[in-house]
């Protein structure tokens, strides 16, 4: 099969590409994917490592082994030096003892006995992956080895713990060696930003930032420059535009001089597409209105290239639209709804008190009824009156043609998180939130430490289910606590050295040090299961005509030990360290965890002593009380879409959308598939759901997870038109 690939004449060079083009080519083919997966994973890593041998031979001239890394210690340390002198690499690096380095360098890159990870644990896509999006680059060839990235993420991850809170250099050695197994291991996945910067200089390492933009110039203005500051270093923005007067409002007394909303979110569109991610991968925006907005009906219309003109459209935005309970009723009953101009409301009729954006739940629906008053009392001129079932329809129509509006119920996200101040929207992938009240300048040039506001700034790092099981964490209190308890100390080491794109971030790390667990292989886990337990775990348990209080179960006995077993971490992390300064913006003084569960409710104690044993709750309660919690957010499901083929594992919390997918990528053939498909008979892909209850049956199991994610859940449906019209 491999000879088909090869002709007369050709190079060592041309004979080595051409053969991992011909081994990726029968993965798509071949029923044996894992074996030629691996087949085609070492004839890329020979190619890989040969090139960087040889490179680094040239350069340095110092020994260097066939793994690609140096042989001695001092020439790597060269190499690190020289990229801390061109502002490549962070100089926190040498803040590290050389000894202390040099220790820890021998450990894992020993020539006689090096592990060689991607070699034995890895297959293709992964090496793939991580070789072409995660490695620093120069002159269009990588400067390092994936095994050395591993290694400089896990130096810096727990320098702050030395540095900062006091643990000694033996401490250290330990947790760098902890992590670097666990990051080869591909047990802990590090969100992109992490893979891209935790090793360079002034690195941003957080992932998910959310703004909100004030009804003026100089915010409008503000809002576009932070947005390119986070959008050039790799991080994806959230933008609530909620508070922006809509068209035909006053500007300066005179009615009907205002844009349509969707003139600011053109601006905001060019900004981050010009603004890229370091040119890794395009920049990302998700912009968010409430559904009572006046412009509501030209937003969802704005990524629409085939209605109005094409210059006023913005394709590339993600649109997301906030709705409150109270607009269903209206959907229920089929009453005429009213899109409503806040501005005139708030400012021109100077009815503070009915400002929407500040309420949600009750209060908001009391204050919307009363707008509704004003309203047929004749006292509001901005406004329209509408179906909100032709608002409803719009939404599903563009579900169908694009996958967007994403939904942001604002009245459950509130009602179950973990905070007091209200959230407005959710971030790029809708699983990620925390409040964020954004600078109101009054003067561009002149901004006072007083006068700078907060935004949504979370580090996420993911933990890989499949793994998890398979190493025997999941099955074993005590492992997974050991797991979690680091996971935790890593994160909130990340807040300590990230150096944020703008100061509205830095402020909110220090208020609330938000950190997020993400977890991915949730798919592979049912799969795992079912066949080790002989019984079905999975998405469609009812056209499978199984039991789905067992999947139930064991998201139950999953998600439910890692979380609580997280609020314990933070628990002994505020002990060590300190609680934040806003621990009483939240729910926690109350004995309220993860925004829902309350120590004082003898059901909900009963659950975590189920979960995670008597004395771990009561570590966790007495920390609570005596000391508090280091980190005010703690969980979410991300999609993962890109960090799982690099962990080698279905994406999020979703089922696949098939067994194998194929790009035909500017570099070549990109083939990646699921990675227990030896038994893909268990797997429940996209392509499989043919009736409303497995659509359904997902539904319960996304509800399932959230009771134990105090954050939210990227949760996207893909239909299978196939079996639906």
């Amino acid at each position: 099969k491999l000879s088909l690939f090869l002709k007369p004449k050709m190079t060592t060079r041309e004979i080595q590409h051409n053969l991992i083009t011909s081994a990726v080519s029968l993965i798509v083919t071949e029923e044996n994917k894992e074996d030629w997966s691996r087949f085609a994973n070492r004839l890329i890593l020979v190619d890989f490592k040969k090139e960087m041998r040889v490179r680094r031979e040239q350069k340095y001239k110092a020994p260097v082994t066939r793994y690609g890394f140096f042989e001695n210690f001092e020439d790597f340390y060269r190499f690190l030096k020289e990229y801390i002198d061109k502002g490549i690499y962070s100089k926190l690096f040498l803040e590290i003892p050389t000894e202390v380095l040099k220790t820890l360098y021998y450990q894992i890159f020993n020539k006689t006995n090096f592990e060689n990870p991607l070699w034995n644990h890895a297959k293709h896509m992964q090496t793939q992956k991580f070789i072409r999006s995660y490695l620093t680059e120069e002159n269009n060839f990588p400067i390092e080895l994936p095994e050395e990235v591993w290694f400089l993420q896990s130096l810096l991850g727990f320098l702050p713990s030395v540095k900062n809170y006091g643990k000694s250099w033996n401490y250290y050695k330990t947790k760098v060696l902890q992590h670097y197994k666990y990051l080869s291991r591909f047990l802990i996945i590090p969100a992109t930003p992490q893979m891209l910067n935790l090793r360079r200089a002034k690195a941003n390492l957080s992932s998910c930032f959310i703004l909100d933009v004030n009804d003026n110039t100089e915010s409008i203005v503000h809002t576009q420059s932070q947005i390119a500051q986070i959008s050039r270093n790799a991080g994806g923005v959230g933008l609530y535009i909620g508070k922006l007067r809509p068209s035909g409002s006053w500007i300066k007394g005179n009615k009907g001089k205002a844009n349509k909303i969707t003139d600011w979110v053109k601006i905001y569109e060019a900004t981050v597409n010009a603004f890229n991610q370091q040119g890794k991968r395009k920049g990302s925006l998700t912009v968010a209105l409430p559904v009572w907005h006046k412009d509501i009906l030209d937003f969802l219309e704005v990524i629409d290239l085939d209605i109005g003109e094409v210059t006023k459209k913005s394709p590339d935005v993600f649109t997301q639209v906030v709705i409150p309970n109270f607009f269903f009723d209206y959907v229920n009953e089929n009453k005429p709804f009213y899109l409503i101009d806040l501005h005139e409301i708030t400012h021109i009729l100077g009815r503070k008190d009915l400002d929407l954006t500040d309420a949600y739940g009750e209060e908001a629906k009391r204050r919307y009824n009363e707008i509704v008053k004003l309203i047929e009392e004749g006292k509001v001129q901005n406004y329209k009156k509408v179906n909100p079932r032709e608002i409803l329809r719009k939404i599903f129509y563009y579900w169908g043609r694009k996958g967007l509006p994403y939904i942001f119920f604002e009245d459950n996200a509130n009602r179950y998180s973990p905070f007091e101040e209200k959230i407005y929207c959710a971030n790029l992938c809708v699983e990620n939130f925390s409040p964020f009240r954004n600078t109101d300048p009054k003067d561009l040039y002149c901004l006072s430490d007083d006068d700078i506001g907060y935004i949504h700034t979370c580090n996420i790092t993911n933990v890989n289910l499949l793994a998890l099981y398979q190493q025997g964490f999941l099955n074993d209190t005590q492992k997974l606590k050991e797991v979690v308890f680091h996971l935790y100390e890593y994160m909130d080491n990340l807040i300590d050295i990230t150096d944020l794109p703008v100061k509205e971030s830095k402020k909110h790390n220090r208020i609330f040090r938000t950190v997020t667990a993400g977890f991915m292989g949730l798919a592979d886990l049912f799969v795992a299961k079912s066949v080790e337990d002989g019984k079905y775990y999975g998405y469609r348990w009812t056209s499978r005509k199984a039991n789905g209080e067992d999947t139930l179960n064991l998201i139950t006995d999953t998600f439910g030990k890692f979380a609580f077993l997280s609020v314990l971490a933070s628990t002994r992390l505020a002990k060590e360290r300190g609680k934040p300064e806003g621990f009483y913006k939240t729910k926690y003084p109350k004995g309220i965890l993860l925004g829902r569960y309350d120590l004082s409710n003898e059901r909900d104690r009963k659950l975590i002593e189920d979960l995670i044993g008597e004395e771990n709750l009561k570590e966790l309660e007495q920390n609570l009380k005596t000391h508090g919690i280091r980190n005010t957010l703690l969980l979410n499901c991300p999609p993962n879409t890109s960090t799982s083929i690099l962990a080698g594992v279905s994406a999020g919390v979703m089922p696949p959308f098939s067994l194998t997918q194929v790009e035909d990528q500017q570099t070549g053939l990109f083939v990646n598939f699921v990675p227990l498909y030896q038994y893909k008979w268990f797997y429940d892909t996209y392509t499989n759901f043919s009736s409303l209850s497995d659509y359904e049956n997902l539904t319960d199991i996304i509800a399932q997870i959230q009771k134990f994610v105090d954050a939210g859940i990227s949760f996207e449906i893909t239909v299978n038109h196939n079996f639906f019209d």
